[in-house]
This record gives C-alpha cells, sequence and structure tokens, in this order.
C-alpha cells in the first residue's frame, strides 16, 4: 500500500556571486513513493543511479528519514522506497539535496511532526553541509539562504525567467570534489582589481587611496601590511619595452596611443615613471573620461582623440572581453599573447590596410 508520494526539484545553485547562497528550483523533479513493508526500509531506484546507489541505510533518502525518526523518539517501521530519479548524479543539479529534503519530508508526514519548512532546511543544510540547493528544493523558485545565529534562513527573491537551459558536462563530479578544486589563493592582481572600490575608482568616481582602503578593511591590514601590500602589486607592473619601441617606430607614419582602464593618477605613472608621452599622441584613461572598456563608447572617444574613424584603427589588449568590445566598436583588434606573435598580427593588419 502507497502510504505517499513526494515530488522534489531539481536546483542551480552558486549563481553568480552567491556562493551558497543562491538556489533556483528547476522543472526537472525526482519522485518518491513510500509503501509500507512487513520490516526494515529498502529503497528500489529507477533511472539515475539504479546501478550506482546504495539501497539499504547507506542511501541518503534512508539517511534523512532516520534523522527525523529519531527527532520524534520512534522507532523506523518497514518501509518501501520507491526512488523514481530523473535528476542527473553529480551534475550540479542537486540531486543530492533533492534526495535527503526527500526523505526529511517522507518522515515529517510520517512521524505528523509538522517541522516548518525553515527546520527541514536546517536539517537538509546540515546534512548537506551547505543550504542553497536545500533552499531551492525545500521552497521552490529562486532563494536566497542567509545564515543566522538560528541557522539558515531562506529568503525569496523575484525571477523574470520563464525557461532555463541545462548543458551539463559529460563528466561527473561530486561537489565535495569540486570544491577540493577551487583554488585556495587568488592572484593579487584579482583582489586589487575585482573590488567595487576598484571599479568605481576606475570609473574616476573613487581616488586610488580608496581603493587601497577598502583592501586594507577587507583583509584587515595594518598600515605596515598595506604598504606591504602596494609594493607586491606594483612591483609587478612593468613596461614591455620591446612592444613600446614598436609603437615609436610607428611614428610618424600612423599615430599611436594607449587606451587604459587605470585610477586618477594612472596620467603621471604613464608620463613620468613609464615616459610613454614620447612614444605615443594620446592617453585615453578610463578614470579620466568616465567609461571603461570594453564600453563602447571608450574606443569611440580612443579614435576621436587620435583623429581616425574607428575602422582606421587598431587595438590591442590581453583581454578576450576587451578585444571583442573594440571589434564590436569597428575597430581591428588582436588579443596580446606573447609581444611577437602581436608585433606580427599588428603589422599584417596595417599591411592589408595600405
Amino acid at each position: 500500500m502507497t502510504l505517499l508520494t513526494l515530488s522534489v526539484p531539481a536546483s542551480a545553485a552558486n549563481l553568480g556571486p552567491g556562493f551558497d547562497s543562491l538556489g533556483l528550483a528547476l522543472s526537472l523533479r525526482n519522485t518518491l513513493e513510500v509503501r509500507a513493508a512487513p520490516s526494515g526500509i529498502r529503497v528500489l531506484i529507477e533511472g539515475e543511479g539504479k546501478d550506482s546507489l546504495p539501497s539499504d541505510a547507506g542511501n541518503l533518502i534512508v539517511r534523512a528519514m532516520l534523522k527525523v525518526f529519531r527527532l520524534a523518539d520512534r522507532p523506523a517501521p518497514g518501509l518501501e522506497l520507491r526512488a523514481h530519479n530523473r535528476i542527473p548524479l553529480a551534475a550540479g543539479l542537486g540531486s543530492s539535496a533533492a534526495a535527503i529534503v526527500s526523505g526529511l519530508a517522507a518522515a515529517d508526514a510520517l512521524t505528523g511532526l509538522g517541522l516548518p519548512r525553515a527546520r527541514l532546511l536546517q536539517l537538509a543544510s546540515d546534512m548537506e553541509g551547505h543550504p542553497d540547493n536545500a533552499a531551492a528544493a525545500i521552497f521552490g523558485g529562486l532563494n536566497l539562504v542567509v545564515e543566522g545565529t538560528d541557522g539558515p534562513a531562506a529568503h525569496p527573491l523575484p525571477l523574470g525567467l520563464s525557461q532555463v537551459v541545462l548543458v551539463t558536462p559529460d563528466l561527473p563530479l561530486a561537489t565535495s570534489d569540486m570544491r577540493r578544486a577551487l583554488p585556495r589563493n587568488i592572484p593579487l592582481e584579482d583582489a586589487v582589481f575585482n573590488g567595487e572600490a576598484a571599479r568605481r575608482a576606475s570609473l574616476g568616481e573613487l581616488p586610488e587611496s580608496a581603493v587601497w582602503q577598502s583592501l586594507a578593511q577587507r583583509f584587515g591590514l595594518d598600515d605596515s601590511q598595506l604598504e606591504e601590500l602596494q609594493h607586491d602589486f606594483w612591483a609587478g607592473d612593468k613596461l614591455d619595452d620591446q612592444l613600446v619601441h614598436f609603437l615609436r617606430g610607428l611614428r610618424p607614419r600612423y599615430k599611436t596611443g594607449v587606451l587604459s582602464n587605470a585610477w586618477t593618477d594612472a596620467r603621471t605613472a604613464f608620463t613620468e615613471k613609464y615616459g610613454l608621452s614620447s612614444a605615443v599622441d594620446a592617453l585615453i584613461i578610463s578614470a579620466e573620461v568616465g567609461v571603461v572598456k570594453p564600453d563602447a563608447r571608450i574606443y569611440r572617444l580612443a579614435a576621436e582623440a587620435l583623429g581616425v574613424l574607428p575602422e582606421e584603427a587598431v587595438f590591442v589588449d590581453d583581454s578576450a572581453q576587451n578585444v571583442q568590445g573594440a571589434r564590436a566598436a569597428g575597430m581591428k583588434a588582436v588579443q596580446f599573447v606573447s609581444t611577437a606573435q602581436t608585433v606580427k598580427e599588428v603589422r599584417q593588419l596595417l599591411d592589408d590596410g595600405r
């Protein structure tokens, strides 16, 4: 006899910047049928994981159910669990969360405890180690999960999507393995440039000092540590002398310029420290014009500063995004990989344009 049937959705988590905090429920669902049995708990699996998932007390569904039975201080009855699995395993679609939530909800219904959904989220998060997929499976829709004094709490967010397209790699990888693959350190350049203060400084909205102060607060640095960070950061800033020599050689036949996403003090560094004013005809600095690459406007400003049309210009950058932006603005563009490769490709474009 079927005692109850549950349907639990797949989920996508770690959305954008929402690591372990944003979870989105999907229309793909697993179904669990709970039937009475003479004794013990047996799991019959159809679909995903049929030949790999345990069918005994090691199954996540069973482990979750036993957790609730212990909370209710009741022995587990004899049960037959029929799991109809449609959510792919180890594919980042919340298959573990779906199993845990289905087990918790099934046992809650059987015991009559009537656990609030917030409590189910706490239990699921304890078992899985992160709450985002579980929140989506329990509450549906898009949820922001915040850790509070009583554990994780889910906050629903408006969702403007009508359809989600899933592309999963043909390489199953458990969440625990994916987490071990994450880098434990980030490059110094990324730590400095990827913050909100750095973004605003590149637009000329904040002085450079505000960027360093923001980093000091973010990483808890005292004055001496901040000074050391600044020294290490600028120590890696070197000029490509060979490329600058190439630029000098293009003049006066061609006009040359530097287009840089940089802070308010950059012009002084470019002219006094690196002597670029004698190598180029124009310096276009994002903080001075209030626009950053890859915004199309900054490429047009650069072309205007050089007195050429965008289609007459050749742009070089090591960022693929910035190169694409230049091409979208009508420029020819080369992505810098090495000095020799860049010089060769620029010369070819200039020869083709004669």
